[in-house]
């Protein structure tokens, strides 16, 4: 008899693979769950023994009561649905499993996962139509308020963790919210942001805070919180604030050593405002070749040439421009290719787009907290992508003022921390 022979061929190897998947893959999560239900029923029955301290069918004097039958319970794992587990019951109610907690049908991983879920942008309508249909009918609200609380737990930890001082520039600024009041009124709530930039050059959101307005006492409160926390700002070369008076003297009270920057963006808005549209294009066009002189020197003798041909056109907006002149200048004293990126609140702004891009569709927040939540979602989603590379600019992000050695020692001890 002739023998036959087995020629493995792309087009064999692709049909004996797809047979395999099959036979097996097909049916793979099926006889888990399979499997993972006998064993749970299993446990339950040997746990109900304990308690009843007897067998079935054994009649001693030491058992404490009589098995009563089964109820059912689909379990949600996080290999999927485990449907039907007999529960065992007996006749006096009082046995407690600890294999499942009363009521309990989702696994405490699953919820992790589902708390992931929110803080990863995830709305909170299609989470529940995803548990939904994992549980094959209602959520109830026990568990989505459970979900809520550990969401409450990673945004308190959040907030109160321990901060590096590590930071060498520091941006502030602030952003309105429409949020719901108790009596359903719409209240504005403004969040208060800290964006910084570390002495590796990786940028972060060091926390935010939503207060009532952008009042002294407000900005105070949020930056006391950051210094009592662990950011004194010993290594704090900068920090970069728009005009407000309630943020400028929030920052002076904490940190009062720390040269400030005042945002040029912030300011060519204000003096834009002064102009009549004739005059805007030529009068902007001067104010800029202040901050895009080559030096300090040369800035100054770019607002006096700006100076003398608006002064007496527009005194007010030279008057605008020449009290914060100092301050508007401060950014010359650092390396230059950080100019760009120092001498505006821009990096923070950039942020607060990304908050409104995400939140445009939500409308109005029904709670504080819910703002908070969301925004914390969004925050820790950019942390985490940015701290995965610095940014070119900053990759040493320290002054000039800092010798070599200086600069060496510094970064060797943050290194030594993080």
């Amino acid at each position: 008899m002739k023998e036959l022979k087995f020629e493995p061929t792309e087009q064999t190897i692709l049909e004996a693979w797809r047979e395999v998947k099959s036979d097996f893959f097909d049916h793979l999560q099926e006889n888990m769950l399979f499997i993972l239900k006998r064993l749970f029923e299993a446990g339950l029955e040997e746990e109900q023994g304990r308690f009843l301290e007897a067998a079935w069918y054994e009649r001693t004097e030491e058992r404490r009561g009589y098995r009563n039958g089964f109820t059912l319970r689909n379990y949600l794992t996080e290999l999927g649905l485990v449907k039907g587990i007999r529960i065992p019951r007996n006749r006096k109610g009082t046995y407690l499993s600890r294999v499942f907690p009363r009521y309990e049908r989702i696994r405490d991983e699953v919820l992790d996962r589902i708390a992931e879920l929110y803080l990863a942008g995830v709305s909170t309508r299609r989470v529940e139509e995803v548990l939904k249909l994992f549980l094959k009918g209602g959520v109830s609200a026990q568990k989505v308020s459970e979900v809520t609380r550990r969401l409450d737990r990673e945004l308190r930890g959040f907030h109160s963790r321990p901060l590096l001082d590590h930071y060498v520039y520091l941006f502030l600024d602030g952003i309105v919210f429409p949020v719901q009041s108790p009596g359903s009124r719409i209240q504005r709530k403004v969040l208060l942001a800290a964006y910084g930039i570390t002495v590796h050059g990786r940028r972060e959101i060091v926390d935010f805070f939503l207060a009532r307005s952008e009042s002294k006492d407000s900005w105070e409160a949020f930056l006391t919180r950051l210094f009592h926390r662990g950011l004194k700002g010993e290594n704090v070369e900068l920090v970069t604030i728009d005009g407000g008076l309630g943020l400028r003297a929030g920052v002076e009270l904490v940190w009062p050593h720390i040269p400030i920057q005042r945002c040029w963006a912030h300011k060519m808005r204000n003096v834009e405002s002064y102009l009549r549209k004739i005059d805007r294009k030529a009068c902007l066009e001067g104010a800029r070749r202040i901050y895009q002189a080559p030096n300090l020197r040369e800035a100054r003798k770019a607002f006096r040439r700006w100076e003398e041909v608006w002064g007496g056109i527009y005194p007010r907006v030279v008057r605008c421009l020449a009290k914060d002149l100092e301050e508007l200048l401060t950014f010359f004293r650092f390396e230059e290719d950080h100019w760009r990126k120092i001498r505006t609140t821009n990096p923070i702004e950039r942020l607060f787009r990304e908050y409104r891009r995400r939140t445009r569709t939500m409308g109005c927040f029904a709670h504080g907290r819910s703002c908070e939540r969301i925004l914390f979602s969004i925050t820790r989603y950019l942390n985490g992508k940015w701290g995965k590379k610095p940014v070119i600019q900053f990759h040493n992000p320290v002054s000039l003022n800092e010798t070599k050695e200086e600069r060496l020692l510094l970064s060797t001890k943050f290194t030594q921390l993080t």
